[in-house]
């Protein structure tokens, strides 16, 4: 299927002495918001008609928790998607903050990580922090049965973006991840609200 995404493109370096090669980018967020609807929001539709729901709202709701989701991935993956010569961030963004594409994949480590960088990924940060307001804002809109499974994926998601500001938006030194501890957490929290639920339907139905 064609879906017509058409990025625009700039130029980097490739390792070593090899010959210029382009990058993907995407010429401002509008063009990005919609890259992410195909890869991120149209799972979320799908997610939600499994998961169950009555509320049209759902349906927009969970458009834009998909979009909270793959700014968070874009965030983590900055560095190896600039290796490999794609730049998400929007390029009105980058000229905003007077940082060049080459600069981001010559990155290797957070040593040459310039305020400008950070206050870059910052604007993409508050961006997802914006749109997970409607994951939590469509949780109430999930058949109850379903509802945990949802809850544990946003807090999964967005303790991964809270964890890169913590470390100053530092996603080149290494990966950013959940610790496997955090995210056993929060799946056993998400359990007990799966059992939490069912005892409510029991003692409603012997009420």
């Amino acid at each position: 299927m064609d879906l017509d995404i058409d990025p625009a493109r700039g130029f980097s370096p490739s390792p070593g002495t090899g010959p210029v090669r382009p990058f993907i980018t995407y010429a401002n967020f509008e063009d990005l918001r919609r890259y992410c609807y195909y890869v991120a929001s149209v799972v979320g539709l799908v997610c939600i008609r499994i998961f169950g729901y009555s509320d049209p709202l759902a349906e927009q709701l969970a458009e834009k928790t998909g979009l909270a989701f793959q700014l968070t991935n874009i965030l983590r993956d900055v560095r190896e998607d600039a290796e490999h010569g794609r730049i998400y961030l929007p390029l009105d963004d980058l000229a905003h903050y007077g940082v060049r594409a080459e600069y981001l994949a010559g990155l290797r480590n957070g040593v040459n990580l310039t305020p400008k960088v950070r206050a870059l990924l910052a604007t993409t940060a508050k961006r997802a922090e914006h749109y997970y307001e409607s994951g939590h804002n469509l949780l109430p809109l999930i058949d109850a049965d379903a509802r945990p499974a949802l809850w544990v994926l946003i807090t999964i998601y967005h303790r991964l973006l809270r964890r890169i500001e913590h470390r100053n938006f530092d996603v080149f030194t290494q990966r950013v991840s959940v610790p496997m501890s955090t995210r056993i957490a929060i799946l056993l929290r998400g359990l007990v609200r799966v059992s939490f639920n069912r005892l409510l339907r029991r003692g409603s139905a012997h009420a």
